[in-house]
Protein backbone atom coordinates (compact mmCIF):
# COMPACT_ATOMS: atom_id res chain seq x y z
CA UNK A 1 0.00 0.00 0.00
CA UNK A 2 1.18 3.77 -0.97
CA UNK A 3 -0.02 6.60 1.41
CA UNK A 4 -0.04 10.17 0.15
CA UNK A 5 -1.45 11.65 3.06
CA UNK A 6 -0.68 13.02 5.92
CA UNK A 7 1.50 10.87 7.78
CA UNK A 8 0.27 11.99 11.28
CA UNK A 9 -3.13 10.66 10.43
CA UNK A 10 -1.83 7.44 9.82
CA UNK A 11 -2.39 5.73 13.30
CA UNK A 12 -5.89 5.80 13.84
CA UNK A 13 -6.28 4.31 9.94
CA UNK A 14 -3.57 1.18 10.98
CA UNK A 15 -5.80 0.26 14.28
CA UNK A 16 -3.91 2.74 16.60
CA UNK A 17 -0.39 0.82 15.58
CA UNK A 18 2.25 3.88 14.74
CA UNK A 19 4.37 2.88 11.20
CA UNK A 20 7.83 4.26 12.27
CA UNK A 21 11.08 2.70 12.38
CA UNK A 22 13.21 2.87 15.14
CA UNK A 23 15.07 6.19 15.23
CA UNK A 24 12.50 7.66 12.16
CA UNK A 25 10.93 11.20 12.44
CA UNK A 26 7.66 10.54 14.03
CA UNK A 27 4.97 13.43 13.31
CA UNK A 28 2.61 14.25 16.42
CA UNK A 29 -0.86 15.14 15.49
CA UNK A 30 -1.10 19.13 15.79
CA UNK A 31 -2.15 21.98 14.17
CA UNK A 32 -0.09 21.98 11.07
CA UNK A 33 2.52 21.10 13.27
CA UNK A 34 4.24 24.16 12.59
CA UNK A 35 4.30 23.84 9.10
CA UNK A 36 2.74 27.61 7.16
CA UNK A 37 0.16 27.27 5.00
CA UNK A 38 -0.50 29.47 1.72
CA UNK A 39 -2.94 32.46 1.31
CA UNK A 40 -3.59 32.38 -2.55
CA UNK A 41 -6.01 35.15 -4.28
CA UNK A 42 -6.89 34.77 -7.95
CA UNK A 43 -7.40 37.93 -9.98
CA UNK A 44 -9.23 38.69 -12.99
CA UNK A 45 -7.99 41.36 -14.81
CA UNK A 46 -9.18 43.55 -17.47
CA UNK A 47 -6.58 44.24 -20.25
CA UNK A 48 -4.33 42.05 -22.07
CA UNK A 49 -0.96 40.90 -20.19
CA UNK A 50 1.94 43.32 -21.78
CA UNK A 51 4.44 41.05 -23.71
CA UNK A 52 7.34 41.69 -21.66
CA UNK A 53 5.87 41.14 -18.39
CA UNK A 54 7.53 38.30 -16.50
CA UNK A 55 6.17 35.50 -15.43
CA UNK A 56 7.37 35.45 -11.83
CA UNK A 57 8.01 38.23 -9.23
CA UNK A 58 8.57 38.08 -5.84
CA UNK A 59 7.17 41.57 -3.64
CA UNK A 60 9.89 41.01 -0.48
CA UNK A 61 8.46 42.15 2.99
CA UNK A 62 9.86 45.18 4.09
CA UNK A 63 10.45 43.39 7.77
CA UNK A 64 11.85 40.45 7.70
CA UNK A 65 10.93 39.65 11.56
CA UNK A 66 7.62 40.91 11.51
CA UNK A 67 6.74 38.09 8.80
CA UNK A 68 8.82 35.42 10.52
CA UNK A 69 6.47 36.26 13.89
CA UNK A 70 3.59 36.06 11.48
CA UNK A 71 4.30 32.87 10.24
CA UNK A 72 6.07 30.82 12.74
CA UNK A 73 4.92 32.76 16.03
CA UNK A 74 6.67 34.98 18.56
CA UNK A 75 7.16 32.49 21.41
CA UNK A 76 4.01 33.60 22.72
CA UNK A 77 1.30 31.78 20.73
CA UNK A 78 -0.23 34.88 18.88
CA UNK A 79 0.06 34.80 15.42
CA UNK A 80 -0.81 38.10 14.03
CA UNK A 81 -0.94 38.74 10.18
CA UNK A 82 2.04 40.75 9.07
CA UNK A 83 1.18 43.90 7.19
CA UNK A 84 3.27 43.91 4.49
CA UNK A 85 4.01 39.97 3.63
CA UNK A 86 6.72 38.65 1.14
CA UNK A 87 4.04 38.32 -2.47
CA UNK A 88 4.67 36.34 -5.35
CA UNK A 89 2.57 36.92 -8.61
CA UNK A 90 2.55 35.07 -11.15
CA UNK A 91 1.45 36.22 -14.65
CA UNK A 92 1.16 33.26 -16.78
CA UNK A 93 1.39 34.02 -20.46
CA UNK A 94 -1.30 31.14 -20.71
CA UNK A 95 -4.69 31.39 -22.80
CA UNK A 96 -6.46 28.65 -21.28
CA UNK A 97 -6.68 30.38 -17.92
CA UNK A 98 -8.01 33.60 -19.21
CA UNK A 99 -11.30 34.36 -21.35
CA UNK A 100 -9.63 36.14 -23.83
CA UNK A 101 -6.88 38.14 -25.48
CA UNK A 102 -8.39 41.03 -23.96
CA UNK A 103 -7.88 39.59 -19.90
CA UNK A 104 -5.30 38.62 -17.88
CA UNK A 105 -5.29 36.26 -14.92
CA UNK A 106 -3.06 36.46 -12.25
CA UNK A 107 -2.45 34.02 -9.55
CA UNK A 108 -0.86 35.95 -5.40
CA UNK A 109 0.37 33.69 -2.87
CA UNK A 110 1.75 34.33 0.59
CA UNK A 111 3.03 31.75 3.00
CA UNK A 112 1.07 32.06 6.29
CA UNK A 113 0.62 30.40 9.60
CA UNK A 114 -1.62 27.46 9.52
CA UNK A 115 -5.22 27.26 10.55
CA UNK A 116 -5.69 26.64 14.13
CA UNK A 117 -3.56 29.73 15.55
CA UNK A 118 -5.45 31.86 12.88
CA UNK A 119 -8.58 31.46 12.40
CA UNK A 120 -9.09 31.26 8.31
CA UNK A 121 -12.44 30.64 8.25
CA UNK A 122 -13.36 34.28 8.83
CA UNK A 123 -14.15 35.47 5.91
CA UNK A 124 -13.40 39.24 6.85
CA UNK A 125 -9.87 38.74 8.01
CA UNK A 126 -9.67 36.64 5.35
CA UNK A 127 -10.39 39.12 2.69
CA UNK A 128 -8.70 41.94 5.16
CA UNK A 129 -5.05 39.73 4.23
CA UNK A 130 -6.36 39.24 0.51
CA UNK A 131 -6.21 42.81 0.01
CA UNK A 132 -2.69 43.20 2.11
CA UNK A 133 -1.68 40.64 -0.86
CA UNK A 134 -3.32 42.92 -3.62
CA UNK A 135 -1.00 46.17 -1.98
CA UNK A 136 1.61 44.46 -2.00
CA UNK A 137 1.60 43.19 -6.00
CA UNK A 138 0.79 47.12 -6.62
CA UNK A 139 4.63 47.32 -7.08
CA UNK A 140 4.83 44.37 -9.59
CA UNK A 141 1.50 44.98 -11.16
CA UNK A 142 1.45 49.07 -11.80
CA UNK A 143 -2.24 50.03 -11.90
CA UNK A 144 -3.85 46.94 -10.57
CA UNK A 145 -6.56 47.74 -8.67
CA UNK A 146 -7.71 49.81 -11.42
CA UNK A 147 -7.70 46.94 -13.77
CA UNK A 148 -9.35 44.29 -11.84
CA UNK A 149 -12.91 42.79 -12.56
CA UNK A 150 -12.83 40.12 -9.31
CA UNK A 151 -11.07 37.91 -7.07
CA UNK A 152 -11.15 34.83 -5.08
CA UNK A 153 -9.59 33.94 -2.05
CA UNK A 154 -8.46 30.74 -1.02
CA UNK A 155 -7.19 29.78 2.31
CA UNK A 156 -5.81 27.84 4.37
CA UNK A 157 -8.78 26.16 6.14
CA UNK A 158 -9.57 25.85 2.40
CA UNK A 159 -6.50 23.68 1.71
CA UNK A 160 -7.32 21.50 4.78
CA UNK A 161 -11.12 21.14 3.74
CA UNK A 162 -10.04 20.08 0.67
CA UNK A 163 -6.50 18.05 1.70
CA UNK A 164 -6.97 16.89 4.76
CA UNK A 165 -3.43 18.66 5.48
CA UNK A 166 -3.68 19.33 9.24
CA UNK A 167 -4.54 22.97 9.52
CA UNK A 168 -3.93 23.53 5.76
CA UNK A 169 -0.11 23.08 5.91
CA UNK A 170 2.02 22.82 2.63
CA UNK A 171 4.85 21.03 3.57
CA UNK A 172 8.45 22.09 2.36
CA UNK A 173 11.21 20.36 1.31
CA UNK A 174 13.30 18.60 3.45
CA UNK A 175 16.20 20.66 5.07
CA UNK A 176 19.09 19.39 7.50
CA UNK A 177 20.17 21.02 11.10
CA UNK A 178 17.45 22.68 13.37
CA UNK A 179 17.63 19.66 15.28
CA UNK A 180 15.33 17.77 12.64
CA UNK A 181 12.55 20.25 12.43
CA UNK A 182 12.74 20.32 8.94
CA UNK A 183 13.47 16.42 8.51
CA UNK A 184 10.41 13.98 7.12
CA UNK A 185 9.51 10.31 7.49
CA UNK A 186 11.01 7.84 5.22
CA UNK A 187 9.30 5.93 2.47
CA UNK A 188 9.58 3.29 4.07
CA UNK A 189 7.69 1.79 7.36
CA UNK A 190 8.21 -0.74 9.83
CA UNK A 191 4.46 -2.75 8.21
CA UNK A 192 5.22 -4.88 5.71
CA UNK A 193 4.39 -3.28 2.00
CA UNK A 194 3.45 0.32 3.47
CA UNK A 195 5.30 2.94 1.30
CA UNK A 196 4.80 7.22 2.09
CA UNK A 197 4.94 9.31 -0.86
CA UNK A 198 4.12 12.98 -1.21
CA UNK A 199 5.32 15.75 0.45
CA UNK A 200 4.60 14.68 4.22
CA UNK A 201 7.84 12.08 3.63
CA UNK A 202 11.24 11.81 2.50
CA UNK A 203 12.58 14.10 0.98
CA UNK A 204 9.56 16.64 1.19
CA UNK A 205 7.49 19.08 -0.41
CA UNK A 206 7.38 20.69 -4.05
CA UNK A 207 6.73 19.34 -7.42
CA UNK A 208 9.96 17.96 -7.57
CA UNK A 209 10.75 16.83 -3.87
CA UNK A 210 7.18 15.47 -4.14
CA UNK A 211 7.65 13.40 -7.84
CA UNK A 212 11.07 12.71 -5.95
CA UNK A 213 9.45 10.42 -3.11
CA UNK A 214 7.18 8.49 -6.13
CA UNK A 215 10.20 7.66 -7.91
CA UNK A 216 11.73 6.69 -4.78
CA UNK A 217 8.89 4.58 -3.77
CA UNK A 218 8.67 2.80 -7.20
CA UNK A 219 12.08 1.95 -7.10
CA UNK A 220 11.85 0.11 -3.53
CA UNK A 221 8.40 -1.81 -4.93
CA UNK A 222 10.12 -2.98 -7.60
CA UNK A 223 13.93 -3.58 -6.39
CA UNK A 224 12.99 -4.65 -3.26
CA UNK A 225 13.58 -2.65 0.24
CA UNK A 226 18.00 -2.74 -0.56
CA UNK A 227 17.48 -0.41 -3.22
CA UNK A 228 19.15 3.03 -2.99
CA UNK A 229 18.67 4.58 -6.00
CA UNK A 230 20.91 4.15 -9.56
CA UNK A 231 23.44 2.48 -9.73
Amino acid sequence: MVSGIDPALLPPLLGGQAPWREGDVRPEPGAGDGTPGRLTVFLALRDARPEDTAHRTVVHAPDREAELAAVFGDGSGLREPCPHPTVTVLRPDDPTVRPDEEHEAVTLTAAVAPHGPVDWTDGAAAEQDAQRLITAAEAAIPGLRDRMLWHEVRTPADTGAETGARGGAVPGPVLAGADGAFLRPANTTRLPGLYLVGGWAHPGGGLAHAGMSGALVAGLIVEGEDWRGSQ
